[in-house]
């Protein structure tokens, strides 16, 4: 991901093990340029397998440059087995999030028109299990 604006792991640098309240200094930033973000989640988990933020519900808001285009990359990850499944809202745009015991990277597509006001809002809704759990988050930007 060495051409990413932003490429962020969850939770990687948080102290202990268990659950946490989100800040950015807990997340792990490999890479970031022209890109902010903020993260809604219900907390943070780190174990002996990963970190993630987690929630039934996440919400993450990225600014971007108006009038970028590209992609967002979720990894999510039910390393557990609890049979996590939701869905991620992109600008009103809705996908299912399926089986990912063994962890699965979900490409999202933006347009220019998604980010004439800086700004890409992106929601997880949980259906089943007890929540959703994100472990990486990059924004590549696309010509």
């Amino acid at each position: 991901y060495e051409d990413a604006l932003l490429f962020v792991e969850a939770a990687f640098n948080q102290e202990s093990d268990g659950n946490d309240q989100w800040t950015k200094e807990s997340d792990k930033i490999i890479q970031q340029k022209q890109v902010t973000y903020e993260i809604l989640p219900d907390g943070t988990w780190k174990d002996e397998t990963a970190s993630a933020w987690f929630g039934k519900k996440i919400r993450i808001s990225l600014s971007v440059p108006n009038g970028l285009k590209g992609f967002v990359y979720l990894f999510v990850h039910d390393w557990n087995g609890l049979h996590r499944d939701g869905s991620i809202k992109i600008e009103n745009r809705n996908f299912s999030i399926g089986k990912h015991e063994n962890g699965k990277w979900i490409r999202l597509d933006f347009m220019r028109e998604d980010t004439q006001d800086g700004e890409i809002i992106i929601e997880l809704d949980c259906s089943k299990g007890p929540n959703l759990m994100v472990t990486k988050l990059a924004l590549i930007q696309r010509n």
